[in-house]
């Protein structure tokens, strides 16, 4: 269109290969969502990897017109979201210690 789409790209600067889910969203002056692209899960190869893999993002966020009447103080305001795809650890089992309370209570009746 005569528009225009803008893109947002993300680019991992870690020597580690990292596994996000991700997505973006355009807020106006009030904080509301203009316009988001949902989250999606994505491999980001560590830096410098050949092929351009250390980068992932989306074409097109939002209209080139929606970015301009969205901007707050000439500023535009992305937010990212990011998770990681799956959970590097466990989280630990919960200890929940012995209560002797109740029994003692109970023995003195």
């Amino acid at each position: 269109s005569d528009d225009g789409m803008v893109g947002v790209f993300l680019h991992n600067m870690s020597a580690k290969d990292i596994k996000i889910v991700y997505g973006f969203c355009v807020k106006d002056s009030d904080g509301k969502e203009v316009n988001h692209r949902l989250l999606r899960p994505h491999t980001f190869s560590r830096k410098g990897t050949p092929g351009n893999k250390d980068i992932g993002g989306v074409v097109k966020v939002a209209k080139r017109s929606t970015m301009i009447d969205s901007l707050v103080d000439g500023t535009l305001i992305i937010e990212v979201r990011m998770k990681l795809a799956k959970p590097t650890e466990t989280p630990p089992t919960a200890f929940v210690p012995e209560n002797p309370f109740c029994n003692i209570i109970q023995q003195m009746f």
